[in-house]
C-alpha cells in the first residue's frame, strides 16, 4: 500500500490492543452489508493514536488495580476502580470513527421529543455528512438509506417512523475491527460493576480477568496479518481496475509476506487458510499483468475470503483467544462456524464455485452449530437464536445457488455475531 503502508492502520491497532464489549446503542447487532466499492483505508491522526494507546495502557493498569483491590476485600474502593475503568473506556470510544455519527443520531432522536419536524430534518444534515466521511472506513449505504427514510417520514409528519429509521441507521454504523472488540471488554467491566453492586466479589474478579485477557500487544502495536491482507487486497482491487500492474504486483508481494506470517500461527485453521490463500495468490502473481485476461472476479472473491479471515482474527481477539484454541469456550466454535458461513457466501456469489463446494462449507458450519446447540451452558435466548440460525442455513442449503440468499447469509452471520458478543 502506498503512503498508507507507512502508517499504523488504526483498525489493526485497536483490534491488536483490545478485546472489549457492548458499544453504545448495541451497534454490533446489525451486520453491515459489504459492497465492492472498496476505498483506501484511512488512518487516524497521530494525536488520536497517542490518546488511544495511552488509554489502553491505563485500562490495563486500572483492571489490575481493581482486581488487587477486590482480592484485598475493599469492595467500596473496587467499585470506584471499576467506575474509573468505564470512564477510561469512554475516552477511547470518543476517538472511534463511528463516535461522531452515533452522537449526531442521539441528538436527532432526542430532538424528536420536543422540536418541530423541520428542525429535526436539519439535524440529519451533519449525520449525512459524517456518513460520507465514514465511507472511507466501512460501507455506509444502508445507514444513508435509513437517514433518507427518516427525512421522508419527518416530511410526512410521522415522528415515530422517523425514530425507527434513526435507530436502524445507528445499528448500521459499525467499524468492525474497532467497535466490536471495544464492546467486548466494556461488557465484562459492566458485569464486574454489577457483581460488586450485588456484593459478589468473586464474580467481579472473574469478569475483570476476562476483560484483562483481551488487552493484547500493549508493549508494541502489532498488526494482525489477516487484517493487513484484507486492507491490501482492497487497494489491489482499485489498482487493478486502473491497470496499475506495477502497484498490483507490489501488493501481491506484500500479501505473500503477510501470509507467511499467518502460516506461523499456533492456530491450525489460520495456518491452513493461509496456505490455501497463498496458493491462489502465487498463481495470480505470474499472470495478473496479462492484459488479455480479466481477473476482477477472482480478486473480488479473494478479497471476500480475506475479509472472512480478518473477521475471525477480530472475533478471536474479542474472546481472549491468544494462542491455542480455547476448547471450553463455545464462542470459539461459533467463530469457526461464522467463518464457514462467510466462505460459503463467498463461494456462491463471488467465486462462482460448484454447489458441492458451497455445500461443504455450509455442512461444516451446520455440524459445528448442531454440536453447540445441545450444550447445557446455553441459556434459552441463546439457544433460540442458534436454532434460528441453523434453520436459516438449512433454507440456504435446500436451494443453492439462489439470488435471494444474500439476506439469509446476512441473518445467519448477524445471529452468530450476536452470540459471540453476548448480544442475545
Amino acid at each position: 500500500m502506498k503512503a498508507v503502508s507507512q502508517k499504523k492502520i488504526m483498525s489493526v491497532a485497536i483490534a491488536s490492543i483490545f478485546v472489549v464489549g457492548l458499544s453504545s446503542h448495541n451497534a454490533f447487532s446489525a451486520q453491515v452489508q459489504e459492497q465492492l466499492s472498496i476505498t483506501r483505508a484511512k488512518t487516524l491522526g497521530p494525536e488520536a493514536e497517542r490518546v488511544i494507546s495511552r488509554s489502553a495502557a491505563k485500562v490495563l493498569r486500572q483492571i489490575a488495580q481493581a482486581r488487587s483491590t477486590i482480592n484485598s476485600g475493599d469492595i467500596d474502593k473496587a467499585k470506584t476502580d471499576v467506575l474509573e475503568i468505564i470512564m477510561q473506556l469512554n475516552v477511547i470510544k470518543t476517538e472511534m470513527p463511528s463516535a461522531k455519527i452515533h452522537n449526531h443520531i442521539f441528538v436527532a432522536r432526542e430532538h424528536l421529543n420536543y422540536d418541530t419536524n423541520e428542525e429535526v430534518i436539519d439535524d440529519l444534515v451533519p449525520i449525512e455528512a459524517s456518513l460520507v466521511e465514514m465511507a472511507d472506513y466501512v460501507p455506509v449505504e444502508k445507514a444513508r438509506q435509513h437517514i433518507r427514510e427518516a427525512r421522508t417520514h419527518l416530511k410526512q409528519g410521522n415522528k415515530e417512523a422517523a425514530r425507527k429509521s434513526l435507530d436502524a441507521a445507528d445499528l448500521q454504523v459499525i467499524y468492525t475491527e474497532i467497535d466490536l472488540p471495544l464492546s467486548s471488554t466494556e461488557h465484562y467491566v459492566i458485569n464486574a460493576q454489577k457483581a460488586l453492586n450485588n456484593n459478589n466479589p468473586k464474580e467481579a474478579d472473574l469478569a475483570l480477568k476476562q476483560a484483562e485477557n483481551g488487552v493484547e500487544f500493549l508493549s508494541e502495536i502489532v498488526t494482525m496479518p489477516a487484517i493487513r491482507i484484507q486492507e491490501t487486497m482492497g487497494q489491489l482491487l482499485k489498482d487493478y481496475a486502473s491497470k496499475d500492474y506495477t502497484a498490483v504486483k507490489k501488493q501481491l508481494a506484500e500479501i505473500d509476506n503477510w501470509l507467511n506470517k499467518m502460516a506461523q500461527s499456533t492456530d491450525s485453521i489460520t495456518r491452513d487458510e493461509a496456505g490455501r490463500l497463498k496458493t491462489k495468490i502465487d498463481s495470480l502473481s505470474h499472470t495478473i499483468d496479462q492484459k488479455d485476461n480479466d481477473y476482477t472476479k477472482q480478486l473480488e472473491a479473494l478479497w471476500h475470503h480475506s475479509k472472512a479471515l480478518a473477521e475471525r482474527e477480530t472475533d478471536k481477539a474479542s474472546i481472549g483467544w491468544k494462542s491455542s484454541r480455547p476448547v471450553a469456550d463455545i464462542r470459539a466454535d461459533l467463530i469457526d462456524a461464522k467463518q464457514k458461513v462467510a466462505f460459503a457466501e463467498n463461494l456462491e456469489f463471488y467465486a462462482q464455485a460448484d454447489p458441492e463446494d458451497i455445500f461443504k462449507s455450509l455442512d461444516e458450519a451446520h455440524a459445528i452449530l448442531k454440536k453447540v446447540s445441545v450444550l447445557s451452558s446455553l441459556d434459552e435466548n441463546a439457544r433460540k437464536e442458534l436454532n434460528q440460525a441453523i434453520k436459516e442455513m438449512d433454507m440456504i442449503r435446500k436451494n443453492t445457488p439462489a439470488p435471494d440468499h444474500r439476506n439469509l447469509y446476512e441473518l445467519v452471520r448477524t445471529r452468530l455475531r450476536g452470540l459471540i458478543y453476548h448480544n442475545y
